[in-house]
């Protein structure tokens, strides 16, 4: 039985997506100090098809389009 056999026999479906970044940067202006700063950010998306929902563009014109 193949592995994805065994997971339609379950009915499981996996609808989860999880990234994160970390971004660190240090700066010494003078001799013997450090600035440091940290931004750490996280996403998290569940039970999202990922497809979206009336599509825009925008025309040189102005005009808004619906695809």
């Amino acid at each position: 039985m193949e592995y994805d056999d065994v997971l339609n026999s379950t009915n499981y479906k996996q609808a989860k997506v999880s990234d994160a970044m970390s971004l660190s940067v240090t700066i010494t202006p003078l001799q013997g100090w450090d600035i440091i700063a940290e931004i750490k950010g996280r996403l998290n998306v569940e039970n999202n098809n990922f497809s979206m929902g009336y599509p825009k563009m925008t025309l040189p014109g102005g005009k808004i389009v619906t695809t």
